[in-house]
């Protein structure tokens, strides 16, 4: 085996032989988000007021109509309280930097569905910050109670965030409908963050025809009390190249859908050194998207290593089930290998409706 790794934020670039005929290689290229010629914006100067009843949603909008790029906004410690969402469309080259103790969180009367959403930017990082959403149930899903939205977008970076109490998507990357149908966001990390009673992260479209994102890095994370998945989904071919490396994932016994890591419809998939424990379902699900609606594609390419499964009801699915439209694909190049997977139920590695060319079941410790 040979192994070719260059990492930088730049350009991330993960190449691997595995055997004559196999190779995986995904890259994410970031732009570099205010390394110069950023103004450094404080906030409280333009009406972002910590600490108060006001809402801060029309204040920060009006800011983000003025800067659009080339800036910093720096959030001093302290609450910022919004009643609607943050609309920052059309960003380019923008941080959101938080002091420690910096927190963003719903009004108890919030309208809509996202804290912040940004559709057609380029370079948008968020760090620092702590989010906090409205579902404190930490048995039940509230969909439609979401965090942060990225759109139809390329190089987005969200690292060293908090998230709390999202009923749906603490974070949802993926193609919007402002944009072209097909696979329109690409680039973006999310690493590096703690995330606790939420449902999932996930690049799903709630539209057919448009994909999730192409180019992504999931890597350092920590989930606690999660009821859904860290979700990988797409309704269209060419998603793909999707590393997801080095995050601990708590799930929820009690919720059957509480699954570690989900994967639909993607190919160049690199999935390594995960600790999942305690879901109330898979630790792994990778499967064809069922929705009605969807042309069928083939997928492929996955190679998941050296992940340690603990306590989780089942273990690794992969399934290529067929389309809603009954087209059956092609999936090719699974390599499960090295994987330590201790799980409730029987067979930790299930192949349904499977008829994978080039599957390679390596090593694994049941």
């Amino acid at each position: 085996m040979k192994l070719i790794k260059r990492v930088g934020i730049a350009q991330l670039l993960c190449l691997f032989m595995m055997s004559p005929g196999f190779a995986f290689e995904a890259t994410v290229n970031i732009p570099p988000i205010c390394t110069q010629g950023c103004k450094t914006v404080d906030v409280r100067q333009f009406g972002v007021i910590p600490n108060t009843a006001q809402d801060d949603t029309p204040a920060l909008n009006r800011l983000l109509g003025q800067i659009k790029g080339n800036a910093i906004l720096h959030f001093p410690a302290g609450v910022y309280t919004f009643g609607k969402t943050v609309q920052a469309d059309r960003l380019s080259n923008v941080r959101f930097e938080g002091e420690p103790g910096a927190v963003w969180k719903k009004a108890e009367n919030f309208q809509g569905e996202y804290l912040l959403v940004t559709r057609l930017s380029n370079g948008v990082e968020f760090k620092g910050l702590e989010f906090h959403g409205l579902t404190r149930d930490r048995n039940n899903y509230h969909w439609g109670e979401s965090g942060i939205y990225i759109g139809t977008s390329n190089g987005a970076l969200i690292q060293q965030n908090r998230f709390l109490d999202f009923g749906d998507a603490a974070i949802r990357i993926t193609s919007s409908s402002m944009g072209r149908q097909g696979v329109t966001s690409s680039n973006s990390i999310v690493r590096n963050n703690y995330f606790e009673n939420i449902t999932q992260i996930t690049t799903t479209s709630n539209k057919n025809g448009y994909g999730g994102s192409m180019g992504a890095w999931v890597d350092h994370n920590e989930f606690r009390h999660l009821k859904g998945s860290v979700k990988f989904a797409t309704r269209t071919p060419g998603a793909e190249q999707i590393i997801i490396t080095s995050n601990q994932i708590e799930g929820v016994p009690t919720i059957p859908t509480s699954v570690g890591i989900e994967v639909v419809g993607y190919s160049n998939v690199f999935i390594e050194n995960n600790q999942i424990k305690d879901t109330g379902g898979f630790a792994m699900n990778i499967y064809s998207n069922p929705m009605q609606g969807i042309k069928g594609f083939d997928w492929g390419n996955y190679l998941i290593r050296g992940n340690q499964i603990d306590n989780c009801l089942r273990g690794i699915r992969v399934s290529a089930q067929p389309f809603a439209d009954n087209y059956k694909p092609k999936v090719s190049d699974i390599n499960i290998i090295k994987n330590t997977i201790h799980v409730k139920m029987n067979n930790p590695i299930q192949l349904q409706k499977a008829d994978i060319q080039g599957l390679n079941l390596q090593d694994n410790i049941p």
